[in-house]
C-alpha cells in the first residue's frame, strides 16, 4: 500500500510502463467515502519494477498500482467537489514520490536490467 507524499497529493504523477508521465488532463487521485474527502489516500500495490525514465535518462524503481479506474477529482469542475471515475490504464507510481506501508512486494527486475532493456 503506497500514499504519496506530501506536496504531491494533488498532482498524484502517474507513469506508463515506457517511464512517461500519463496526462491526466489536470485532474488528480483523491478518495471519497460517502461524499467526504479521506484525509489519507492509501493504494494497493502488487509490485515493484525498475523503469527507465528517458526523462532523467536512468531507471527508477516504481510500484504498480492495482486496478485500471480510478476516482479522480477534477479542479476545472463546475462544482468544488468533483469526482469522477476514470479509466486510465495500467499505471506506475515512481518510489520515490510516495510512503510505502504494509508488507513487501516482489521487485520484477533491476535497475541494470531495465536500463539493458532501454539500449535495445
Amino acid at each position: 500500500m503506497v500514499t504519496f507524499k506530501h506536496g504531491l497529493e494533488k498532482t498524484t504523477p502517474l507513469y506508463n510502463d515506457q517511464g512517461q508521465l500519463v496526462d491526466l488532463g489536470g485532474k488528480y487521485l483523491e478518495k471519497a467515502a460517502r461524499g467526504n474527502f479521506l484525509p489519507e489516500n492509501n493504494y494497493q500495490v502488487d509490485y515493484a519494477r525498475y523503469i527507465w525514465v528517458p526523462s532523467e535518462k536512468k531507471a527508477e524503481l516504481f510500484y504498480h498500482l492495482i486496478g485500471t479506474t480510478f476516482s479522480m477529482r477534477d479542479p476545472h469542475s463546475k462544482y468544488e467537489y468533483t469526482w469522477v471515475k476514470q479509466n486510465i490504464g495500467s499505471v506506475y507510481v515512481k518510489a520515490s514520490d510516495v510512503t510505502f506501508k504494509g508488507l513487501k512486494v516482489k521487485t520484477q527486475n533491476t535497475a541494470e536490467e531495465a536500463t539493458k532493456l532501454a539500449e535495445k
